[in-house]
């Protein structure tokens, strides 16, 4: 059976409802729209957070009280809205021109005489979906009516609101296909009027002007004056007023005529101003979509975008603030982001370095160095964002380096990590050590990424710059969900330093969540600033924390079969450690299984999955591949 048609079958009772309801008279309607109002606000509390934040956000010198009724107002407002859209099922043509009003149409028909095309921009205001009846109001035939729309998940709901909105004879099309379609339309000749619900957040690589809106800076859509320009259509805005409950007055308002002979964003910024009038007319009559087929909902067209903490972890680094805080000051967009300095106890002049050099960064001091682990975790504990982007002391950002990652874990929910291309700082052109383009681990745990093997770097050429699903994301720019960060425990203090990235990345898979790399972010490592390659301590750390992160991470009897193959692999690097006379690496791995006995007793509980005998390349040998085969590229 068709998917379409088991749809059909699965909504057939809803659509039944919907068509009963819609032939019903108004005045029952708003008593069903009442009767609504009570379970949606009272004990649903449908994204009541969401629209308190946003009234208390646009309108600060309102008391509580009036953020209260302006709230319940809402609500109210939103039930009609439902109600009067399952209504366009069945209403007239006669009784829509007395509900949805239209002044200064004469505007349009002008226009349409001149053989103009127009641009219709307005917003979530009033009923919107009442507003394609302009159709009824025009007196210029063969004249094409489109409205720009976003489709919906599921189809069943599509298909009922596609038909809702094409009801007074207007085209829908899918906003991917906005430019096409106008385009189109132009070519044909013929005069056309197309609405654009511009009262949007862009997505964060699409934010490209910023304007003061109901008392903050909001990033605004400009597509559709990009579109104006280059079309040379008019730019209509439509005036939405409620003149009582179910009936409407639109006065149509010139926005630009000539829309290349204006400044670059001043349509943008006018559609701004008239659309914030309109709002503070009546300011619990503006609703963002629902979420009926997983849609996102925007309350008001306005959004806290400063979802994000960039966390600098910082140890008698004065120094390396000096060299490259500046560029991730420069490079981190303000208005979706803090930069954060977490100083880790530092006994060298790093706090005053921060107060007079880098005033505009944000600090957290913490009195004594908590490791670099317990240090994150610290510092995430003691902050409220969405986001957190773990970001080592010695990396230079570049421009937009934190928009492609927003957007890509904006756009996909189940990913709770990831992180962008790291390129080495001394050479440039070649990968660093320490996260490439993503990592992943072999079946006995050695990590290895895309672009590096053991200490083989690779050039990049471009070959790993799609997005894809990686096992662990490197701890040098950690882009993660502060949430499962902390749902997960955070980074594993005893691991202090080494390895406790890709032991949390592996806690957050058993957890249920993706971790992907998303190249389109790129930033420069230096690498070795706080151990050096050839630190002894380094080499502790990574053996030690390596045979942890299998015990802790790897299901009981897997782990003694895995754990008992890595030890004899350990057991060849000390004595080749030996062989060339390194004798200190040689005892940091003795002393770093010693401890690992004593440490393993902490870990009491294990899981039941074994990622390594399903993670995608996690069942290759890598120490077999490279050393005896010869094989050092990542494909």
């Amino acid at each position: 059976m068709k998917k379409e048609t088991l749809q059909n079958i699965v909504y057939s009772p809803l659509h039944l409802w919907f068509k009963l309801h819609a032939i019903l008279p108004m005045r029952i309607l708003y008593i069903l729209s009442d009767i609504l109002y009570f379970p949606l606000y009272h004990i649903v509390h449908y994204r009541k957070k969401l629209v308190s934040e946003n009234l208390r956000k646009a309108f600060p010198d309102k008391t509580d009280k009036e953020l209260k009724q302006l709230e319940q107002k809402f609500y109210h407002h939103f039930c009609d809205y439902i109600v009067e859209t399952i209504k366009l099922m069945h209403i007239s043509d006669e009784e829509m021109r007395r509900r949805m009003k239209f002044e200064q149409v004469e505007i349009i028909d002008r226009l349409f005489a001149e053989n103009r095309s127009i641009i219709i921009l307005l917003g979530h205001f009033g009923n919107w979906e009442w507003v394609p009846s302009v159709t009824l109001w025009t007196h210029t035939p063969d004249v094409m009516f489109a409205q720009i729309y976003r489709p919906l998940k599921n189809k069943w709901f599509d298909r009922f609101f596609l038909k809702l909105r094409s009801r007074f004879g207007s085209v829908c099309i899918a906003k991917q296909d906005t430019l096409r379609a106008i385009l189109q339309m132009k070519r044909s000749g013929k005069p056309s009027i197309t609405g654009f619900m511009s009262d949007q957040t862009p997505s964060p690589k699409n934010i490209h002007h910023w304007a003061r809106f109901l008392s903050q800076d909001s990033p605004v859509l400009t597509g559709f004056e990009k579109i104006a320009r280059k079309t040379d259509f008019a730019v209509l805005y439509f005036d939405v007023e409620i003149v009582k409950r179910g009936y409407y007055k639109t006065t149509i308002r010139e926005i630009a005529l000539r829309p290349n002979e204006l400044p670059e964003f001043e349509i943008t910024d006018r559609y701004t101003a008239i659309m914030e009038k309109t709002i503070l007319r009546n300011p619990w009559a503006c609703c963002g979509p629902t979420n009926v087929g997983n849609t996102n909902t925007r309350i008001f067209p306005v959004l806290d975008m400063k979802k994000i903490a960039v966390i600098i972890l910082n140890w008698n680094g004065a120094d390396l603030l000096r060299k490259f805080l500046p560029s991730v000051c420069a490079h981190t967009n303000a208005h979706i982001a803090d930069v954060i300095v977490v100083d880790n106890g530092s006994d060298d002049n790093s706090v005053e370095v921060l107060k007079q050099e880098f005033p505009q960064v944000k600090t957290l001091l913490f009195p004594q160095n908590c490791g670099f682990a317990a240090g994150y975790n610290k510092a995430l504990e003691m902050l409220d964002y969405k986001y957190a982007v773990l970001l080592n002391s010695d990396v230079e950002t570049t421009p937009h380096w934190l928009e492609p990652l927003l957007e890509f874990a904006e756009d996909n929910p189940d990913v709770a990590a990831c992180q962008p291309k790291i390129k080495s700082l001394r050479r440039r052109e070649k990968f660093e050590y320490a996260g490439a383009a993503g990592g992943f681990i072999d079946r006995y745990g050695y990590p290895f990424c895309r672009g590096r093997i053991f200490n083989t770097l690779e050039t990049d050429r471009g070959q790993y710059d799609d997005i894809c699903d990686i096992f662990w994301a490197s701890g040098a720019a950690l882009f993660v969900r502060a949430e499962i960060y902390k749902k997960v425990g955070g980074l594993d203090p005893s691991f202090f330093a080494h390895m406790e990235e890709i032991d949390l990345c592996w806690r957050i898979h058993l957890a249920g969540y993706r971790i992907a790399v998303v190249p389109q972010s790129t930033v420069y490592h230096l690498g070795g600033a706080s151990l050096d390659a050839a630190n002894p301590r380094k080499t502790y750390l990574n053996f030690r924390n390596n045979l942890l992160m299998l015990h802790k991470n790897l299901p009981c009897k897997e782990g003694k079969k895995t754990l008992f193959v890595r030890r004899l692999y350990d057991t060849l690097a000390f004595v080749r450690f030996a062989l060339l006379g390194q004798f200190s690496h040689a005892r940091a791995i003795l002393r770093a299984h010693n401890d690992f006995r004593q440490m393993r007793k902490r870990y009491t509980e294990f899981p039941n999955t074994d990622l390594l005998k399903t993670f995608p390349e996690s069942g290759r040998n890598i120490t077999i591949d490279y050393f005896l085969k010869g094989k050092k590229r990542f494909r």
